[in-house]
């Protein structure tokens, strides 16, 4: 063999290409296990990538390896395989779940110090017990769920996904407290927590978690000194939690969905946030090490949410800090009929949006997928890049019905991105009508912006605009999608 290959980091750099190029993970774990069997060169490296992310039947096959074997022989070679373990989904129906205890009780009892090996490198757990046949073992199901999951709880775990079906949440309360307790005292460094919930029953919403849940998580919230990513659905926006998560000292990335209906965000709820925000007077700020944001909520629970430039120190009278450090912002609020009888929708104006949040001068990506009332103009596009002349992308869309107008940008708007925002690297904007503007001759191009996407809803001379473009970002790959608009709009009315 050449000596080539006696380097360790070459061969791991080639094994590492066949995750990274394959298209399909099956696909990649597939040719992970061919190449255990080529050659004992990939051998070793292939099976840690081959190990690293495991389901509960791929756990379930090595707990009931050799069989055959020795009882010294069978703990030996789970062990030598559950090192490479860096990421374990829980999901399954009943009787896995329940067989994958009992087989890993009985590899425990076949160890000699009465313990199998405690996933001393695991990094990453998903639980997604969420059986696809409705009987009556689901709540087993979920029981031996949060069961193992417990056992997967150890002091190397980075990541926590967790999906709950709200109907069995109710029905398995103390089980999942009980789980959910035990995640900082178990995982004191872990960095990444996400929440799911959803539910198949009608008489009972996604956002109904029970209140015991709404207390637990936020507790938990607080006592993870290295949290830095939070994923979680609108009811975490319950105010009388709620001030836990804003006053938390390490936490960057925010991202609340809305795994309900927009109108099952009451009024109460954004009055009782914004008495809070205005009782204490934000002394101790709000959200202040947060970079990323990225909220799916209705209008109204937007807004109770962004910074308020009318909340003032008691003290100084100087505006407080809120989210100070925010560079990342993503909002989507699609439109959605208040009441069914009456056609009424949400709205906001880009305007105010800009306005509530120019105090977060540190905003370099932007993507705003929302209802504007009134459509928006090159004057907010305007006063938007003079407000953030350090963009680097900015994505722009107006959710709307089809029989009204969607935007009143002009090629005006390019310009004037294209003169205050020299660091822009992508835009995506949506035209009613692309009329393209004089340009003053004293206008520099600018070579950093590399993709463009333009949407328009008349038709225009792609030749004329790839002209225009040319002369303010002579280097940007153009899309231009004349038709994106009629054909959505067509969508909408059938």
């Amino acid at each position: 063999m050449h000596r080539l290959w006696n380097i360790v980091e070459i061969v791991e750099e080639i094994v590492g290409w066949v995750g990274t190029m394959s298209e399909y993970p099956t696909r990649a774990r597939r040719t992970y296990a061919a190449l255990t069997k080529t050659a004992r060169l990939f051998y070793f490296t292939a099976r840690q990538h081959l190990w690293a992310e495991i389901d509960t039947a791929a756990l379930h096959r090595l707990l009931n390896v050799h069989r055959v074997k020795s009882v010294p022989e069978r703990v030996k070679s789970y062990t030598s395989f559950e090192r490479h373990i860096r990421s374990i989904t829980i999901d399954g129906d009943q009787h896995s779940l329940s067989c994958l205890i009992d087989a890993y009780i009985g590899m425990a009892a076949l160890s000699p110090c009465g313990m199998v090996g405690s996933f001393a490198k695991l990094q990453k757990l998903v639980l997604d017990v969420v059986p696809e046949d409705e009987d009556t073992l689901q709540f087993c199901c979920h029981y031996a769920g949060y069961s193992l999951a417990t056992l997967c709880l150890v002091p190397s775990l980075r990541e926590i996904d967790l999906k709950f079906d709200v109907v069995y949440l109710h029905e398995l309360v103390d089980q999942a407290v009980t789980f959910l307790q035990a995640i900082p005292t178990r995982c004191t460094d872990l960095t990444t927590l996400r929440i799911f919930t959803f539910t198949r029953s009608d008489w009972i919403g996604p956002s109904q978690v029970p209140e015991e849940i709404h207390v637990v998580v936020l507790d938990i919230i607080a006592q993870l000194p290295k949290l830095h990513t939070f994923h979680c659905g609108v009811w975490i926006l319950c105010p009388n939690h709620f001030k836990s998560l804003t006053q938390h000292q390490t936490l960057k990335h925010l991202t609340i969905d809305d795994d309900c209906d927009f109108d099952e965000f009451p009024y109460e709820c954004e009055r009782a946030i914004l008495q809070m925000r205005s009782a204490q007077s934000l002394r101790s700020g709000w959200f202040l090490p947060l970079r990323s944001l990225h909220l799916e909520l209705s209008v109204t629970a937007i807004t109770s949410i962004l910074p308020d430039p009318r909340y003032k120190s008691d003290a100084s009278g100087n505006i407080v800090d809120q989210m100070p450090l925010l560079e990342t912002l993503s909002i989507t609020s699609p439109f959605t009929m208040m009441e069914e009888e009456e056609e009424e929708y949400e709205s906001v104006s880009l305007k105010y949006l800009i306005k509530r949040l120019r105090i977060c001068r540190h905003v370099v990506n932007l993507s705003l997928d929302v209802a504007f009332e009134p459509a928006i103009s090159d004057r907010e596009i305007l006063l938007l890049a003079k407000t953030w002349p350090d963009l680097q992308s900015l994505a722009i869309q107006s959710s709307y019905r089809s029989d009204r107008a969607h935007t009143n940008l002009t090629g005006l708007s390019l310009l004037h991105l294209a003169s205050h925002c020299r660091s822009l690297t992508s835009v995506d904007l949506c035209f009613l009508r692309l009329r393209i503007v004089p340009l003053p001759k004293a206008i520099a191009p600018s070579f950093v912006l590399n993709k463009l996407r333009i949407r328009s809803a008349t038709s225009t001379s792609s030749r004329f605009v790839d002209n225009f473009i040319r002369r303010l970002w002579p280097a940007a790959e153009v899309h231009l999608n004349e038709k994106c608009l009629n054909q959505d709009a067509e969508n909408e009315v059938d």
